[in-house]
């Protein structure tokens, strides 16, 4: 593929400094793949470097005309270039190569961005068998790096998330500048009206969403995952898939909904989806108050909270989308991978979600100026707050012992349970009858039942229906309570009795 630079500017040293370009008059694979490996590693902190086949060098500068190579030994060198660069260098790294014609001769330039898995070692010779060492670069030299320069480089890499990387199979082009204006508008950024004509590796720098020197910048995935209309093309399955099932088992008929595109957009179009599709309302009466109860089968805020900490929380190295299950029942929220250390299985079940990493710290910054997120761990409490106030059954966190998922279900609240499906007796009904109607009196339940010592009609009676959720109690201390009260909901009506 073409180099992201003025070929002609590069050779003359006008764009890119001469301690970044190596200058080789014909293929020798051995220090090329020392200098591929020194680039790579970029210890400097370069950018990466250039290395130019064809071209004589005379007092550091190029000896024109190049003296060029073949055009079979152009395809030749690529194949065996490929090759070592993936048996020689460990972990494997590929740079590009494109030959180009100056002069009339025909030259090959390798462009070697720095690489975010260092430190990579190379073969010290081609031969096999032969031991890898780390090299690097100190001025225009290749050298070997020594203990504290090797450690130096792994503690860099460690430093630098996927999302913060940038993406060599990509260039500035693929960004959307309208989706750039759109974003700035939204969050009422000064830059918005700047940003309709502003150059856009200008724009890219202001916003940290491109990085590398200034010949060859290139879009941080970041910036891909909000600013390119198919950030898939880049990134499998950066997607939310919702599917909603007809039965608990979903063994039955389903409906399923993908939702693509830039991140942000996603997660309100699957909110919107979810909101009108899934959520529901009951209002339900109670006859000694003036004000309706309303509950939702599933708090709105709670999903919104756990969809984006979904998003937020994955890894986009991981071809996984972020799922959402919905069945009659309940709702799952699943993203890979799981929760970063010290969280862990044990902390989630004691409701500890003491975070102090996060994967992807600056999406967190984009989505909150968005109003899409809170940082500094708030999610889950905001999560239960929102159960809280909802009454409903309190979420349940799962992960496994090696973090490979992260999961959040969300019960049904009990007011949208489907009776018709449980196992429910004539007398069952009768009592759940009784207990929405507007006149009841104790003796009539008490006559129903044919009980009348408290104790023993609630441990024969009731007690199954608080267990399935179909009545609650007032009090729970004392089961003997005189002004023990009752309350159930049946065809969206509320009454409290007492017994």
């Amino acid at each position: 593929m073409p180099l992201p630079i003025n070929i002609n500017e590069l050779i003359h040293g006008r764009t890119v400094e001469w301690e970044r370009i190596e200058l080789k008059e014909g293929w020798n694979p051995k220090k090329v793949i020392h200098s591929v490996c020194a680039y790579a590693n970029d210890f400097n902190d370069w950018g990466g470097g250039y290395i130019v086949i064809g071209f004589e060098e005379e007092k550091g500068m190029p000896k024109f005309p190049p003296k060029g190579v073949s055009a079979a030994q152009v395809d030749n060198i690529q194949k065996e270039l490929l090759n070592l660069c993936r048996t020689k260098i460990t972990p494997s790294f590929v740079p590009l190569l494109e030959p180009y014609d100056i002069d009339g001769r025909m030259i090959l330039v390798i462009w070697v961005p720095a690489g975010y898995e260092k430190p990579y070692k190379a073969a010290t010779h081609l031969g096999d068998g032969a031991p890898q060492r780390v090299y690097i670069k100190k001025l225009s030299n290749t050298v070997l790096a020594n203990d504290i320069e090797e450690r130096q480089l792994s503690e860099n890499a460690a430093r630098i998330p996927f999302i913060e990387r940038r993406n060599n199979q990509a260039s500035l082009k693929d960004f959307d500048r309208g989706l750039i204006t759109e974003y700035l508008e939204t969050i009422n950024s000064s830059l918005a009206e700047d940003s309709k004509v502003m150059p856009i590796e200008e724009l890219a720098r202001k916003l940290r969403i491109a990085s590398g020197p200034d010949e060859a910048m290139l879009p941080q995935n970041l910036g891909l995952l909000f600013f390119n209309k198919e950030p898939e093309q880049f990134f499998y399955k950066a997607r939310i898939e919702i599917v909603i099932f007809s039965d608990n088992d979903g063994a039955g008929d389903f409906i399923e909904k993908i939702f693509s595109g830039p991140l942000h957009k996603q997660i309100s179009n699957a909110l919107e989806f979810l909101n009108t599709n899934v959520i529901k309302e009951k209002v339900e009466k109670i006859s000694t108050q003036a004000e309706a109860l309303r509950f939702y089968n599933f708090p709105y805020d709670a999903i919104e909270e756990a969809l984006v900490n979904a998003v937020y929380h994955k890894s986009y190295q991981d071809q996984e989308p972020v799922e959402v299950r919905v069945y009659p029942d309940r709702l799952h929220i699943l993203n890979y991978p799981g929760p970063l250390p010290p969280i862990n299985k044990d902390s989630m079940s004691k409701g500890r979600f003491n975070a102090r990493r996060y994967r992807n710290s600056r999406m967190g910054d984009f989505l909150k100026e968005l109003r899409l997120a809170e940082t500094r761990g708030t999610g889950v409490p905001k999560i239960l707050k929102s159960i809280r106030d909802n009454q409903s059954p309190k979420p349940i966190f799962d992960t496994d012992e090696e973090r490979t998922y992260f999961e959040i279900t969300f019960p049904i609240h009990k007011s949208f349970i489907r009776k018709e499906k449980l196992n429910l007796s004539t007398k069952d009904i009768s009592i759940l009858k009784f207990c929405v109607e507007p006149k009841s009196r104790r003796e009539i339940l008490e006559d129903l039942l044919k009980v009348s010592n408290r104790t023993e009609n609630y441990k024969t009676n009731v007690k199954h229906l608080v267990d399935d959720g179909l009545i609650e109690l007032t009090n729970t201390e004392s089961l003997t309570d005189p002004n023990q009260s009752y309350f159930t909901s049946e065809e969206g009506k509320i009454q409290l009795i007492i017994m």
